[in-house]
């Protein structure tokens, strides 16, 4: 993340930096609770077998005496870019693991579910062309998958790999080489039908349970603001067609963006044609 975001705040540690965590004080984390540990900044999701009444009294009595949230300025804030380059580190480890990242989407944006298509022919499933390309065909990848990462103003294509040190630059020009195509060609009809029952079929599966239904109700609260029901969800998926996701592969899925992350026993010279 941080090779492909640098600086903007996205592509920072989760951990922090050393001298930020040596300079942490109980006093220090007591305000940061006070400010933002509060009610009124707290989404409750709820789903499966309750009594509204009985929920609304619960609630009112535990998170009903928050202060006014006041809305976050976003005044000089900026939408992350990505940087292309490639960054190995070397380390002693049985295989060499890869991800390839190109500009995205954000969550919201209205190409998303056309993305999510191309995501799904890309390397989305066992089907994919990626997972048949380089792993069934040729048996040069023991994982290798395709996803996205959607922010509230930016995001990302990713492709993750784990392969034979030997093999390295064969798995990342097959992968460009598979980017490329979706590009320039878009994808057929049939293709696009296909994966389009896929992600239909796997959106429906994924909402069985009462607990990943909680999930995707605070999920749509925090990203959205709202509840997407399955059913326009659905219904955006049916209205993506062929010539959506050819403008959206053609402005995606290019190489210019391409930033290449390696860990394990690397050669000093791999991946230098891509630098």
């Amino acid at each position: 993340m941080g090779q492909v975001l640098e600086r903007h705040p996205l592509g920072r540690s989760i951990l922090g930096r050393e001298k930020t965590i040596e300079g942490l004080r109980r006093q220090g984390l007591l305000d940061y609770i006070e400010a933002r540990y509060d009610p009124g900044q707290t989404v409750v999701s709820i789903a499966g077998n309750f009594e509204q009444a009985k929920l609304d009294r619960l609630v009112a009595r535990y998170f009903g005496k928050g202060r006014a949230v006041k809305t976050a300025s976003l005044n000089g804030r900026c939408p992350p870019n990505i940087h292309s380059g490639v960054l190995l580190k070397k380390k002693q480890l049985e295989q060499v693991h890869l991800c390839l990242s190109l500009k995205g989407v954000a969550a919201g944006h209205q190409d998303r579910y056309a993305l999510y298509a191309l995501n799904s022919v890309l390397g989305g499933s066992v089907s994919s062309r990626l997972f048949q390309e380089v792993r069934e065909k040729r048996g040069l990848a023991y994982s290798i998958y395709s996803f996205l990462s959607g922010y509230s103003d930016g995001g990302m294509i990713s492709v993750y790999a784990a392969t034979r040190p030997k093999e390295v630059d064969r798995v990342v020009d097959l992968v460009c080489r598979e980017i490329r195509q979706i590009g320039i060609k878009g994808v057929e009809r049939n293709e696009l039908e296909r994966v389009k029952a896929q992600m239909k079929g796997s959106l429906m599966l994924s909402l069985e349970s009462s607990h990943s239904r909680m999930n995707k109700l605070a999920k749509d609260e925090l990203t959205y603001g709202r509840h997407t029901s399955l059913n326009s969800m659905l219904a955006h998926i049916d209205y993506v067609n062929v010539e959506q996701v050819f403008t959206v592969g053609r402005q995606y899925f290019g190489l210019d963006s391409l930033a290449i992350t390696g860990l394990g026993p690397l050669a000093s010279r791999c991946l230098h044609a891509y630098q």
